[in-house]
């Protein structure tokens, strides 16, 4: 009835007045910029060399280093670096507020933006840092990069009733009408309508937008709106258990980001593709999203 309430465990407080107290006065998140806590203070490389050994015997071999990337460490799991590895990426990861300009000046073939906790609206040191970076430079974003990417088109994120956690999540790709089985660690989403106004032709004729976007999925239809700064985005994922944003596309300009994780350990790995989605996306191809979940999940794995 409620949505995600503050708790607080103890196992040397057992009064429950005093517990309720206590957790009464915690600080909420909201408004908190936790990225700047966990975000690294220097610039770092990581390259096929990073790759742990203890993985060769199950998964194929990386691809040889071919893209440049810089990557914003937001908090960002080791894992991801490593599957951007894997898929030629050779990284610079910088702090969460690295000056776009600075970023600029490396050269790089693409700009990744990486999860993190807290509250996206508190970490404008990144999203204004985006804002410049986008249409000047391939850029992928997950989670908190994700809506990095949203607030820097505009757009308003909300603090969701419940938020998305564990291993387990349905998600619709609007492009391909494939369902992918994701894992999701986040509190916060992008409010789609925000965005933009709907293009009726490129949107099956829709002119007013729905708050559930599961209306998309039963049209088999991926919306796409008129960005004030950025041109077209298109909504490309949609969260099949509460009909809220997983993923958009930029359509004008070479960008795309995703709400949930592509990988986790042990699984599920449906959404590994997202990976040679950004590589694609640095070839310069048109159709980097639209690839076949199933044959790529099963490229990265040795048998026998």
């Amino acid at each position: 009835d409620n949505g995600a309430q503050r708790a607080v465990l103890s196992t040397l407080d057992t009064d429950a007045e005093s517990l309720l107290a206590k957790v009464r006065a915690s600080e909420s998140i909201v408004g908190v910029n936790l990225a700047e806590t966990v975000s690294r203070s220097e610039k770092a490389t990581f390259g096929i060399d990073d790759l742990p050994k203890t993985q060769a015997f199950a998964l194929s071999a990386p691809a040889p280093a071919k893209y440049k990337v810089v990557a914003y460490d937001c908090g960002a799991k080791l894992s991801i670096f490593q599957n951007l590895v894997r898929v030629g990426c050779e990284l610079t990861a910088v702090p969460w507020d690295t000056p776009a300009e600075d970023v600029l000046a490396m050269n790089p073939d693409g700009v990744f933006l990486s999860n993190g906790p807290g509250d996206p609206d508190a970490v404008s040191g990144t999203y204004t840092q985006v804002e410049k970076l986008l249409g000047k430079v391939p850029v992928f974003g997950i989670c908190l990069g994700h809506q990095m990417m949203s607030k820097a088109a505009g757009a308003q994120i909300e603090k969701l009733k419940f938020g998305h956690r564990g291993g387990n999540h349905p998600v619709m790709n609007l492009r391909t009408h494939r369902v992918e089985i994701t894992a999701q660690n986040h509190g916060f989403g992008l409010l789609f309508p925000t965005l933009g106004e709907l293009i009726p032709e490129e949107s099956a004729g829709e002119t007013e937008h729905r708050d559930d976007l599961r209306f998309w999925v039963e049209k088999r239809v991926a919306p796409v709106v008129r960005n004030e700064k950025f041109g077209r985005i298109q909504l490309t994922h949609v969260n099949l258990n509460d009909g809220t944003a997983e993923g958009i596309a930029f359509l004008d300009i070479p960008a795309f980001s995703v709400q949930y994780h592509p990988e986790a350990s042990p699984g599920p790995t449906d959404a590994h593709y997202l990976f040679t989605a950004f590589s694609r996306l640095m070839d310069g191809r048109e159709d980097y999203l639209d690839i076949d979940i199933a044959a790529d999940r099963l490229a990265g794995w040795k048998f026998g």
